[in-house]
């Protein structure tokens, strides 16, 4: 029981989950700069009645991470099922294995249709004025895969893992920027602790841009998707580039050469299947 004091990590990270604490509270996570703006349409306000609620994704339980209690959160049903097709690919293109929970900071979050989404501070609060995906159920904060030993398999609390040292830390931050690669494939909106430091808890994924099902799409004037792959040939692919979120001469020669020696294409920006050829290797690739 991931919610009990006999829970002991073995294997994997070895991270008790108990030993990791919490994050900060839910009313300070709401009320700081909104997500990144969407291009592909505007969020809105959802009522919890028009949604379904669940306790599980495929059958895996879903934990939330402030109480360490199974939890139901609401989803919008596409995002739900974009969700549930992510999980068994991640699974097994990293050879992590399927994870016995999903612990998350949550879903849909109550909107306000006639707030200002502005708090009297000057800060955006997503709660207010539908700002945020979370107010539709399109959202979904990761903060972490644990197996059935009760060990966190992989990490999106950089919070914690950023104190760690030697092969521990190595581990981790690898296993973390290898799933935000698997996450990057299938979401077109994935924020991770190099957009601000509200995201150092968790790996914040919507749907907001999304079209279809064929998975996102390389923008090279995004910094976010830029930053996190300078990230991922730095610690993931042994290529080290400065975050800056530019799409700057070291960038394009760092996957340049990333995408030669998987044999993908000779620019990231070559389309989907150099994209997606980069995120699917970064994902499978072992230490």
């Amino acid at each position: 029981m991931l919610g009990g004091a006999g829970v002991v990590g073995v294997g994997g990270l070895g991270l008790a989950v108990q030993a990791l604490g919490g994050p900060v509270s839910v009313a300070d996570r709401v009320t700081r700069p909104p997500d990144a703006s969407l291009p592909g349409g505007s969020p809105s306000c959802v009522a919890p009645d028009a949604l379904g609620s669940t306790g599980q994704l495929r059958g895996i339980p879903l934990v939330y991470d402030e109480s360490g209690d199974r939890t139901s959160f609401r989803f919008e049903p596409g995002f739900r099922a974009r969700l549930e097709a992510w999980l068994p690919r991640h699974a097994s293109a990293s050879g992590l294995g399927v994870p016995a929970q999903v612990w998350t900071l949550g879903s849909w979050v109550a909107g306000d249709p006639g707030g200002t989404g502005v708090a009297a501070d000057g800060t955006v609060d997503t709660a207010g004025g539908c700002r945020s995906w979370h107010n539709a159920g399109r959202a979904f904060d990761l903060t972490r895969l644990v197996d059935g030993a009760g060990t966190v398999v992989v990490s999106a609390r950089y919070d914690l893992w950023s104190r760690f040292t030697g092969a521990e830390l190595e581990t981790a931050r690898q296993r973390y920027w290898r799933t935000v690669a698997g996450l990057h494939r299938d979401f077109d909106s994935v924020l991770t602790y190099l957009y601000n430091d509200l995201h150092h808890t968790h790996v914040h994924i919507d749907d907001g841009r999304m079209a279809g099902t064929g998975g996102s799409l390389f923008r090279a004037g995004s910094r976010v998707q830029v930053q996190a792959v300078q990230a991922m040939c730095s610690f993931v692919w042994g290529r080290p580039v400065e975050t800056t979120g530019a799409w700057d001469s070291p960038t394009r020669e760092a996957t340049a050469g990333v995408l030669a020696q998987i044999g993908v294409g000779e620019a990231l920006t070559d389309g989907v299947t150099a994209w997606h050829g980069f995120l699917d290797a970064t994902l499978a690739r072992r230490p």
